[in-house]
């Protein structure tokens, strides 16, 4: 009964420390700060928030004035900001030591030395071996036989910091390597006077020690460590990490334990997830709505898994998230590519709602549900590169933008090395992750169109000779060689002189609903590239009947109010090319 009794209190304490850290996670960076400056007990409540909230919450804030609440941070939170600040790929990154160092040290100078000296030994003798040199006075030597840049704060060990070679200097970020070269100075000869200020023969131990350091064994010990302390947080060595992206089948799919959901975290033994996530999960994605619809209890553990998945997504993709806006971008991109794998999971046959879709998500890992996304996206881009390779674009070795602005952004979004899906600013951006199985098949119609028309020039084969390719499409092309043919003119892609090309033109309108372009002259564009191509119409008719009504309807809207007089050549020269 009296563990019940305490449990019970734990999770009440857990649950309304929870509530206060996702105020101050939501609240403005100075309300923030007051409000855990102001808390009763600061430093619980600055040691309750997990490593990554308090992370982000520093950057949020700005890390100096952030320095307050960094002194109430626990050693195992400060470890996290060097592990997470302080690496660039598999190598230290030490003027972001430099950085990181100044800035606990500014938290708490004594606290800092400690845990450097106590718990950090090998890391901080590498940061000292890496910026300076260290040499004992011997008993048969003077101080004047060191050269000048040489000091001491205890007239034993010398230490001196190594000039940058000049030619480093000269080169662009040169005066920057310098300034941090001072930076590194200021900080580590004011560590070493705080050192022997509370232990004399403790920093005797440390220059002697670090005068023997092997830095290439440290590293690799140094970057071991710091691998299994971020592994358990979902931040997986890069190589390991961009397994999320493999490419998983429906059918291939396991589902997750029935019980994984239904423990509760508080009051247990794990800790409990990043609160920062969940603010950036929105609501405007099938995901998010599924989430809704979740009890309490498998919310916290989804949120867990999610941010496992986030940090998981961060490592793949490469580089360090401080920013609010580059988190929400790797929260926006898992939430996305969470919501395509469930409508993928749930088929065509309806819309998936926010009910089927908690079903999913509490059915199957989100990891899995990603990787399946991840194969809907990587089918388009196979396709698409199968195609680029072996087509008549390439082989002619024109640009993308051949095929007009908006195939251009839809190719190129699919040839990246991560497809993305060409918003084309509709929602704000160029580009996003693919977010629905709508966006696939758009894309995927558009792709096909894509195709279609580059057999058309493949079976057309123009002669570009001394055509300007700078702004050059295929649509002036295959226009032009319909129009010269149906002129009687040589099928060659060369200007047609106005006086020849105004009959044409007036005939194109000259269906009974004035302004428009019939039925009658689309069926017969769409059977003279048949014929000059060799394609089968039906073929044609199948992928392109959409872009041929697309574009004479533009033709119609553009063109079709203006009298054959007034035509002036450059009104027509995105369809025909006129003398």
């Amino acid at each position: 009964m009296t563990d019940n009794y305490k449990l019970v209190n734990q999770i009440k304490k857990e649950r309304h420390l929870a509530a206060i850290r996702s105020d101050i996670l939501a609240a403005e960076s100075q309300q923030a700060l007051d409000a855990i400056l102001g808390s009763p007990t600061p430093a619980a409540l600055v040691q309750s928030f997990p490593d990554q909230d308090l992370h982000f919450l520093m950057h949020t804030i700005g890390p100096h004035d952030f320095l307050p609440a960094l002194a109430l941070a626990s050693f195992d939170q400060w470890e996290y900001l060097l592990d997470i600040e302080t690496w660039e790929g598999d190598r230290v990154d030490m003027p972001m030591v430099t950085q990181m160092l100044s800035l606990l040290f500014a938290a708490d100078p004594e606290r800092l030395v400690r845990w450097m000296i106590l718990e950090k030994t090998e890391f901080f003798e590498l940061y000292l071996f890496k910026n300076m040199e260290v040499r004992l006075l011997e008993e048969n030597e003077d101080p004047s036989d060191f050269p000048d840049d040489f000091q001491t704060i205890d007239n034993l060990f010398y230490v001196r910091f190594p000039e940058i070679p000049q030619q480093i200097l000269d080169q662009d970020g040169g005066a920057e390597v310098e300034q941090a070269r001072a930076r590194a100075e200021t900080l580590i000869m004011a560590m070493l006077n705080k050192v022997a200020d509370m232990d004399l023969s403790v920093s005797h131990a440390l220059l002697l020690e670090t005068g023997t350091v092997i830095p290439a064994e440290v590293e690799e010990e140094e970057l071991r460590l710091k691998v299994f302390r971020l592994a358990e947080k979902g931040f997986l060595p890069h190589h390991e990490a961009v397994g999320i992206y493999q490419p998983k089948d429906v059918d291939s799919l396991v589902p997750r334990p029935v019980k994984e959901l239904k423990k509760t975290l508080y009051g247990g033994d794990y800790p409990l997830p990043p609160l920062y996530f969940s603010s950036l999960v929105g609501a405007d994605n099938l995901f998010a709505r599924s989430l809704t619809a979740v009890n309490e209890t498998a919310l916290l553990n989804l949120q867990a898994e999610l941010s496992g998945l986030v940090n998981r997504l961060s490592s793949a993709d490469g580089g360090v998230v401080r920013e609010r806006q580059d988190l929400e971008r790797l929260v926006q991109k898992g939430c996305a590519f969470l919501s395509l794998g469930m409508e993928v999971i749930h088929g065509d046959l309806s819309d998936c709602t926010p009910r089927e879709g908690a079903a999913i998500i509490a059915r199957y890992h989100l990891a899995d549900i990603f990787r399946v996304a991840s194969r809907a996206c990587l089918t388009l881009k196979t396709r698409a590169k199968g195609w680029y390779d072996q087509s008549w674009l390439a082989k002619n070795d024109l640009p993308l933008h051949f095929f007009g602005e908006q195939w251009l952004g839809v190719l190129g979004g699919l040839l990246l090395d991560r497809p993305l899906f060409f918003d084309n600013y509709q929602t704000g951006v160029l580009y996003r992750p693919f977010g629905s199985v709508g966006e696939i098949a758009a894309t995927d119609k558009a792709l096909g169109q894509i195709i279609a028309i580059d057999g058309v020039m493949a079976g057309l084969d123009p002669d570009l000779t001394g055509i300007a390719q700078a702004s050059l499409t295929f649509k002036p092309i295959i226009f032009t060689l319909w129009a010269r043919d149906r002129l009687g003119l040589d099928v060659m892609f060369k200007p047609i002189e106005r006086s020849v090309f105004l009959p044409f033109f007036v005939e194109l309108f000259s269906g009974e609903k004035p302004g428009t372009i019939d039925e009658f002259k689309r069926d017969d564009f769409t059977g003279w590239i048949a014929q000059a191509t060799g394609i089968d119409q039906d073929r044609l008719t199948r992928d392109l009947g959409d872009w041929v009504t697309e574009m004479f309807d533009q033709l119609g809207k553009e063109y079709g109010a203006v009298a054959a007089d007034d035509l002036e050549s450059r009104f027509v020269t995105d369809f025909f090319l006129k003398g």
